[in-house]
C-alpha cells in the first residue's frame, strides 16, 4: 500500500517522450476543396487546439461545415448584391424568392447537421422496454 498525503518533488519523475505542440502545425484542407471551402477550413481550425481535430470523423465534419458555410456564403452575397428594383417584375420576384428560399434550406442544413451526435461520443444507455422503477428493501 502507498504512502498517504502529497508527494514530495524528489519522488515525482519525468516521462520523456510525446510529441511536442507545435502551434503552428495546423491540419490542411483537402485538396479537392474550392478556395472559399478552403478558406473557412483554415479559419476554423486556427480557432482550434492544433490536436483538435485527430479522428476521421471530426475532419468529416469539419469538410461538411465548410461546405455548407461556403454555399450560404456565396447565396447571402447574392441576396446582399441583388438589386432591389428588380423586385418589382415577375422574373426578379421569383428569383429572390428562390435566393431566400436557398438561404433559409442552407441555414436548416447547418443546424440540423450541428445537432447529429458525433460518432466517437456514445449515445447514454438508456433500459430497454422503458423505465424501472426499483423499490428498495429494508
Amino acid at each position: 500500500m502507498g504512502r498517504r498525503g502529497r508527494r514530495s518533488g524528489a519522488n515525482l519523475t519525468v516521462i520523456e517522450g510525446g510529441q511536442e505542440y507545435d502551434p503552428q502545425a495546423r491540419l490542411d484542407p483537402p485538396a479537392d476543396m474550392t478556395e472559399a471551402q478552403k478558406g473557412i477550413w483554415r479559419e476554423v481550425v486556427r480557432t482550434e487546439a492544433a490536436e483538435f481535430f485527430n479522428t476521421a470523423w471530426k475532419q468529416f465534419r469539419l469538410r461538411e461545415y465548410c461546405e455548407a458555410a461556403a454555399g450560404l456564403r456565396g447565396v447571402q452575397k447574392a441576396i446582399n448584391d441583388f438589386d432591389m428594383s428588380w423586385v418589382k417584375s415577375r422574373e426578379g420576384g421569383r428569383k429572390y424568392r428562390e435566393l431566400q428560399k436557398a438561404r433559409t434550406q442552407d441555414l436548416s442544413d447547418m443546424r440540423t447537421s450541428a445537432r447529429r451526435p458525433a460518432a466517437d461520443q456514445p449515445e447514454p444507455l438508456q433500459p430497454r422496454g422503458g423505465v424501472h422503477h426499483v423499490e428498495a428493501r429494508a
